[in-house]
């Protein structure tokens, strides 16, 4: 795929124009949320239990001179066939394949796909410098933020590399959000759990396999076997490297960022890909991301990517819509963004994409 900068410029006077500061009813206040769709941080350890004495099987996905991997969609559907179909009968039907949709209102958000923009994001994370992924050794603690995650390659690119990003005396929190915890259990988690096990090297490997009744190895080609002593040995690397994972389920508004836990009071990186399709939640992602880089203003490593396709035929959004809207909340006379700026890198493809980055300049 070819890249190219394209500075939008095109907004007449009136879409500038916009209502004072006091005038302006913020999506995050007015959006109204489904009581069982309430933002929360899920429990990583129950979660990881429910991986334990499953096989998962994997593959990998070359984009550029990244490697990532992410979990089989057949292989998150057997296993949702062997558990106990307890929850939801209609997002079960969804996500083990009953139904032909990729996404339903308030019930699924397509999360179980890899969709193209998030290999956009990971080309365009390859070309950023470490001080904006990762924060300047110097600085306070540092977030990774993905909004959306679905299963999360460009948070699972990142991943391994935070292992190794060392000596790192300051925190660093990544934090993944999607809408179904049933995605967060089923393939980000998974997919964060396998790029980090085929980081291991021989030694810690061997280790594993002393620790485990199965005579064949944990790590194999193409397959994890996920054990107690895996699971075990995952969470004590997040502790000893000053890495935390946080997992968010549930709808964004106001109340999704009063349960993020997490001072924003450091450097911070947000990614949000294939999240701006709907008219409905386009202004609450464009109002998350800037509420956020206004926390974390006067930081030099402080940006957003938001990559998403041109035009979302049949469903309403569009990059140009998101782009209005960010222009209109810049332009207010005295208000909070006036420091922000963008610009957009579009994508040549059969299906024009883009990926819009955002940063507050003060």
């Amino acid at each position: 795929m070819s890249f190219a900068f394209n500075f939008e410029e095109d907004f007449s006077d009136n879409e500038r124009e916009a209502a004072t500061v006091d005038a302006f009813n913020n999506p995050l206040d007015v959006v109204q949320i489904d009581p069982k769709r309430l933002p929360k941080v899920e429990d990583i350890g129950i979660l990881l239990k429910t991986l334990v004495g499953h096989r998962v099987s994997y593959s990998p996905s070359s984009i550029g001179e990244a490697t990532v991997y992410r979990r089989e969609l057949y292989d998150v559907k057997h296993q949702l066939m062997l558990e106990d179909d307890s929850q939801d009968k209609e997002e079960f039907d969804i996500l083990i394949g009953d139904t032909p949709e990729d996404l339903r209102n308030g019930i699924y958000e397509g999360g179980l796909k890899s969709w193209e923009c998030s290999f956009d994001t990971i080309e365009r994370l390859n070309q950023m410098n470490d001080s904006l992924l990762f924060g300047n050794k110097s600085e306070e603690p540092h977030n990774i933020l993905e909004l959306g995650c679905g299963t999360a390659l460009p948070s699972c690119h990142l991943f391994p590399r935070l292992f190794h990003e060392k000596p790192r005396e300051k925190p660093v929190s990544l934090i993944l959000s999607d809408y179904n915890a049933s995605v967060l259990r089923l393939v980000t988690l998974p997919n964060l759990l396998i790029n980090w096990a085929l980081t291991l090297d021989s030694n810690v490997r061997e280790e594993l396999q002393r620790k485990t009744p199965d005579e064949e190895p944990v790590i194999r080609d193409e397959e994890l076997e996920v054990t107690q002593a895996l699971t075990d040995s995952f969470v004590n690397a997040l502790l000893s490297n000053n890495i935390s994972v946080q997992l968010v389920s549930g709808s964004w508004g106001r109340q999704f960022l009063d349960v993020l836990d997490v001072q924003y009071s450091g450097s911070g990186l947000i990614i949000s890909s294939e999240t701006i399709y709907s008219p409905q939640t386009l202004p609450i992602v464009a109002e998350t991301i800037l509420e956020l880089l206004h926390k974390i203003r006067n930081k030099e490593s402080c940006c957003a990517l938001v990559a998403a396709k041109e035009i979302y035929f049949g469903v309403g959004g569009s990059v140009g819509e998101f782009l209005r809207y960010l222009e209109d909340r810049l332009h207010v006379t005295m208000g909070p963004y006036t420091d922000v700026v963008y610009d957009v890198q579009t994508i040549n493809a059969n299906l024009k994409r883009c990926i819009v980055f955002i940063q507050d300049s003060s």
